[in-house]
């Protein structure tokens, strides 16, 4: 284990003095600035005309969609490395219980990002699994149709997914990090 950064809570494991914290933090930022910059050239109307669009002509889209995924691949491993981290030190008992309680309620909003941004490729295994969650979503008594239709839509339209994995969750993700982290964006010896 390498020397704490200052700030972090004792314990905690760190690579190269930034702690897996840092690591989720720096890697959440980079996944969303390359996302950001990514919605000019994606199409909701057809995610996968698109994409194949990218993959024959366009070099530069191809490598910021390739940031995108493995940053956001990086920051779900970080964050569940963060978390068990936390617990294995008890150090989430030095976090206020409502942060504590917003944290946790975000893990489902990150499976949603990873979900939804499985679901923008717009193929068939994306389709077919958009139908299948929307279907598993709408047996939730009371609410299920209501969620399902605001968070993936009618349809095998891609708008509302679109919508939702590019601001409303990245957003809500965003929010919670930068109150857990205390700071807007990640520390610049960790990127």
């Amino acid at each position: 284990m390498a020397p704490e950064p200052s700030g972090a809570p004792r314990g905690l494991l760190t690579f190269g003095g930034a702690t897996v914290g840092d690591i989720a933090t720096a890697a959440f930022a980079l996944c969303a600035i390359s996302g950001a910059l990514l919605i000019p050239a994606y199409d909701a109307h057809d995610g996968r005309a698109s994409i194949a669009q990218w993959l024959l002509t366009n070099a530069g889209a191809v490598y910021l969609r390739n940031v995108h995924y493995w940053t956001a691949q990086l920051f779900v491993v970080a964050t569940l490395l963060h978390l068990a981290d936390h617990l294995r030190v008890r150090s989430e008992r030095r976090v206020e219980r409502g942060v504590w309680l917003r944290v946790v309620l975000s893990l489902p909003v990150i499976g949603f990002l990873m979900l939804s941004g499985f679901m923008l490729r717009g193929d068939a295994d994306a389709m077919q699994a958009q139908r299948v969650v929307t279907g598993v979503l709408e047996q939730v008594p009371l609410i299920g149709p209501l969620l399902a239709t605001f968070l993936f839509g009618t349809g095998d339209q891609l708008h509302v997914v679109y919508a939702q994995h590019g601001t409303v969750a990245t957003m809500i993700v965003w929010l919670v990090i930068v109150e857990h982290a205390r700071r807007l964006w990640p520390r610049a010896t960790t990127t």
